[in-house]
């Protein structure tokens, strides 16, 4: 079976929140309510910028590993692991040819980034959008899964809540996956 690609959804996640601020906030130049007008501020120092967030990328991805390992331990602990659903679902992923696997990782994260986080936090808070979040990961069959997900998305929008950047938030979620993905088929 074959991984399968949905671009609508990813389209939706991105489209959605532009014309909801173009029509319905009445934002004319929507990209600065995302966390991406950084790079438009006309800042003198674009190494210094550019650090501060591969800084802000790497504490992000610390903070989720460290997440993970606690829920892992917290699932383990409590004799509750539905996991192997999702390293079938992420070996598929990660052997399904590098044009799905770069979609993924490039159009389906930023995507994610963007609503969830970009356009979400600001209007219903770190706890409703990490609910939705992790409701959105159904398709993996895990209920661990989705309280992974809800939980590593509160941490992902704690930072965004915070710091208003989406650049960030997209790299250290990009490298998480990657791990995980590194990790399903070498098991």
């Amino acid at each position: 079976m074959a991984f399968q690609i949905n671009p609508a959804i990813d389209i939706a996640l991105i489209l959605f929140p532009i014309l909801y601020l173009r029509f319905i906030e009445g934002k004319k130049a929507p990209i600065g309510c995302f966390g991406l007008a950084d790079a438009c501020t006309g800042r003198q120092n674009i190494a210094a910028a550019n650090a501060e967030q591969a800084v802000l990328a790497a504490k992000i991805l610390f903070s989720m590993l460290a997440v993970a390992l606690l829920l892992g331990l917290t699932f383990a602990g409590l004799g509750f692991d539905d996991s192997e659903k999702v390293r079938s679902v992420s070996a598929m992923l990660a052997t399904s040819g590098l044009p799905v696997l770069a979609y993924f990782m490039v159009v389906r994260i930023f995507a994610e980034e963007f609503f969830f986080r970009a356009f979400l936090v600001p209007r219903i808070g770190i706890i409703c959008s990490s609910a939705l979040f992790g409701i959105s990961h159904i398709g993996y069959g895990s209920v661990a899964e989705i309280i992974g997900a809800a939980v590593l998305g509160a941490v992902l929008a704690y930072f965004y809540k915070n710091e208003r950047k989406l650049v960030p938030n997209y790299v250290a979620h990009f490298l998480y996956n990657a791990i995980i993905l590194l990790a399903a088929v070498s098991i």
